[in-house]
Order: C-alpha cells, then structure tokens, then sequence
C-alpha cells in the first residue's frame, strides 16, 4: 500500500483547510485536505487529513513536519490508517465478528444471573445467623484519622465544659486520660 495520506492532530481549532494546504506545500504538493469538524457545533476536532501527490513527499512531510509548531501549537504528523484497521467504537472486550455467537445472557460465570462459581463457605455466628466475610473482631484497624481524633477532641472538651456548668461532685472532673468514651 502506497502511503501518501496523512493524520495531521493537535491542529488550532480555528484552522482551516486553507491554511493547511499553504503550510503542507513547502513538503510537495498537497493533493487534498480534510479538517475533521463536528457535527453538533461545526468547530474543528482538532484533526485532519492531508493527502500528497507521491510517496515521498508524504514521508518527507511526515519527517519534517511532525513536532513543528502551526497556528500557535505544536502538531503531530504519522500515517493516516484505513478505516477497517481501526477497532469500532465499544469493541474494546470483544473484536468484531468474533468467531461463534454471542453467548447468551446469563451464561457466562459471574454474569448476573449466570453460573455461579463457587464462594467461601459461610459462616455462622451466634444464633446460627450466617455471616460472610472476616469475624468483626479480627478486621484490621489502622490509626485514627487526624478528623476523628479531632471530633473526639471536641466531645471530650464538651463534656468537661458541661460538666463544669452544672458543677458538682469533683469525681465528675477526672482527667482526660481517666474519662471513659
């Protein structure tokens, strides 16, 4: 295949196929020009397609032109692909015509409503009530965050200031370390 179109991106969104034929020309002689527009708002996405009259003039302007600046930002030039070697737009998990039909929903294991493949055996805590997952006891805990240990901060002080107010018993004023939570 003989590559003589071109994948110009990261062209302004103000340029025109105008000025991008004049900026092409210094590498040969530029057959077409597409800038891509969108269809909603009819502004430039950015991308276009420059085409070339030989193979040479493509690749010298694929040497030369990618990494130089155009209308303010930098652009990038390589190889315009077929459309048929791009993957269609959702095709990510699945190509195209894969080989057999589509299983059908449900089938596969984990899928909603499918096969299920086989969990930890249950647990049964007191009362015979079944739980899954780790004992409540035995999860890890790591420190406090700095906004809980705050808050407690603020409850505790509360409680002395209230406890202050209502005065009383001096047993009822222990110290921070003494007050149980």
């Amino acid at each position: 295949m003989v590559m003589r179109r071109l994948y110009v991106r990261g062209i302004p969104y103000s340029a025109t196929e105008s000025e991008l034929r004049t900026h092409f020309t210094q590498f040969g002689k530029v057959v077409a020009v597409q800038v891509v527009m969108d269809r909603e708002t009819g502004r430039s996405k950015g991308f276009a397609f420059v085409e070339f009259e030989t193979e040479e003039q493509a690749k010298a302007a694929m040497q030369k032109g990618d990494g130089i600046e155009f209308g303010g930002r930098r652009i990038m030039v390589s190889e315009a692909r077929p459309k048929g070697e791009r993957l269609p737009m959702g095709s990510a998990f699945r190509p195209p015509f894969a080989a057999g039909p589509r299983p059908p929903f449900g089938a596969r294991p984990g899928a909603p409503g499918g096969p299920r493949t086989p969990g930890p055996a249950p647990v049964t805590g007191p009362g015979g009530a079944v739980r899954t997952g780790p004992p409540v006891g035995d999860r890890p805990r790591g420190p406090k965050p700095a906004w809980r240990e705050a808050k407690e901060r603020r409850e505790r002080e509360a409680r002395i200031n209230r406890r202050s107010r209502e005065g009383g018993d001096e047993e009822k004023f222990k110290p921070d370390e003494e007050l149980d939570f």
